[in-house]
């Protein structure tokens, strides 16, 4: 094989790594969305019910202290949860960084694929 060749094919395979590579980022920030979501409703729900059953208990009475503790632990999750919110932001960010690398012609696994069987058809001639 000739020099040309093994040049684009290395190419292609580093592109080929980096956008395997951006999948799998891809899916994980997907999945670890997903699961915020789900423990977001999860805790929306769980205060709107509490505070449902706060307003139905009579003031002063025994439940009250306890669905006042509950209501606190419930905003330390949602203060929590937007602390995940802008770590999953911050890692959007640099999957769309990513994703403009991929973008670059040198980046190209369509593009480097027809250069490295070009290639090869010149060499093999």
């Amino acid at each position: 094989m000739s020099k040309e060749f093994d040049e684009a094919q290395q190419q292609l395979d580093d592109a080929m790594r980096k956008h395997a590579e951006f999948r799998r980022h891809s899916q994980e920030h997907n999945k670890a969305l997903g699961a915020h979501h789900t423990e977001v409703a999860n805790t929306n729900e769980q205060m709107a019910q509490v505070t449902a059953e706060a307003a139905s208990d009579d003031q002063g009475g025994p439940e009250a202290k306890t669905h006042q503790a509950e209501m606190e632990h419930l905003r330390q999750d949602q203060r929590e949860q937007h602390m995940v919110r802008e770590g999953l932001r911050q890692d959007f960010d640099a999957l769309k960084a990513e994703f403009a690398e991929l973008k670059k012609p040198e980046n190209d696994v369509v593009e480097l694929g027809r250069k490295a069987r070009k290639q090869q058809g010149r060499g093999s001639q």
